[in-house]
C-alpha cells in the first residue's frame, strides 16, 4: 500500500556500504532498470504478437484442414456417384444385352419349332389317307345340308372312285364327276346352298398360320394323276374343322 501516492521502483544492484548510493551510480541503474523495463516490455510484445500470430496461425490451419476434409468427402462422394452411375450403366447395358441376346435365342429357337412342327404336320399329312380325310369332312357337312333338299356331291375325277366306295351305297345324295375340281376339293350342291371343301387351302392357312415357307404353302398338285402331295392330305390330321366356302343361290 502507497499512502502517499508516490512511484516506486524496483532497481537492481549493489547496495554500498553505509545505505548510500552516489547519484550517479543510482542513475546508471534507473537508466539499466528503465532499459531492462523496456526490453522486457518489448519482449511482452513479441510475445504477445507471437502468440496471437499463433493462435490466426492455427485457425487457418484448421480451417484449411476442415476445408481439405469437405473436399476429400465431396471428392469421395462424387466418385462413389460416379462409381454407381457406372455399375448401373453396366448393369443395364449386361441385362440389355442379356434381353437381346434372349430375344435372338428366342426368335431362332422360336423359327425352329415352327418348322419343326411344319415338318411334323408333312411327316402327318404324308401318312394320311386324303381320301378318308376328305369322305370325312364331306360326311359332315352333309348332316347340315340335307334337311334342306335334295344335295349333289361333286367330286373330282381321279377321287371319284375312291371317294364313291368310302360313302354307303344307301346315300341319300348323287354323286357327280366335275373336272373344274383338283384332288382334295369337293362340293355340295343344295337348292340353297353350295358348299365347296378344299383340304389344300386349309392345310396352306395351318401352314400360314404356323409360320411355314412358301414352299410348304405351296398349293395342291393339280395334276389328276399325280400322286397325293402332303397339303392334299392335311385337313382332319390338323384340325376337325376344314375350310369350307359356302355361296347361297
Amino acid at each position: 500500500m502507497n499512502p502517499f501516492d508516490l512511484n516506486v521502483a524496483a532497481i537492481a544492484g549493489e547496495l554500498p556500504i553505509g545505505g548510500v548510493i552516489p547519484a550517479d551510480r543510482l542513475d546508471r541503474y534507473i537508466d539499466a532498470a528503465a532499459v531492462l523495463q523496456r526490453n522486457r516490455s518489448r519482449a511482452a510484445a513479441v510475445l504477445v504478437a507471437a502468440r496471437r500470430h499463433r493462435d490466426r496461425i492455427r485457425r487457418q490451419a484448421e480451417e484449411v484442414l476442415h476445408e481439405a476434409y469437405e473436399e476429400a468427402e465431396r471428392r469421395a462422394a462424387q466418385a462413389a456417384r460416379e462409381a454407381h452411375d457406372e455399375t448401373c450403366a453396366t448393369v443395364v447395358r449386361w441385362l440389355v444385352e442379356e434381353h437381346e441376346l434372349e430375344r435372338v435365342l428366342a426368335t431362332r429357337l422360336e423359327a425352329r419349332c415352327r418348322a419343326w412342327v411344319c415338318d411334323a404336320i408333312r411327316v402327318l399329312v404324308a401318312d394320311s389317307d386324303r381320301t378318308a380325310t376328305l369322305v370325312s369332312r364331306i360326311d359332315a357337312q352333309l348332316r347340315g345340308l340335307m334337311p334342306h333338299g335334295d344335295v349333289t356331291l361333286r367330286v373330282c375325277p381321279a377321287e371319284h372312285d375312291a371317294v364313291v366306295a368310302r360313302l354307303p351305297s344307301d346315300r341319300p345324295f348323287d354323286i357327280e364327276v366335275d373336272t373344274s375340281l383338283e384332288r382334295g376339293q369337293a362340293r355340295l350342291d343344295s337348292p340353297y346352298v353350295q358348299l365347296r371343301i378344299d383340304l389344300g387351302r386349309h392345310l396352306s392357312s395351318v401352314l400360314r398360320a404356323i409360320g411355314g415357307t412358301e414352299e410348304m404353302n405351296a398349293p395342291l398338285d393339280a395334276d389328276a394323276g399325280a400322286e397325293p402331295t402332303n397339303a392334299a392330305i392335311a385337313h382332319e390330321a390338323i384340325s376337325p374343322d376344314a375350310p369350307t366356302e359356302a355361296s347361297h343361290d
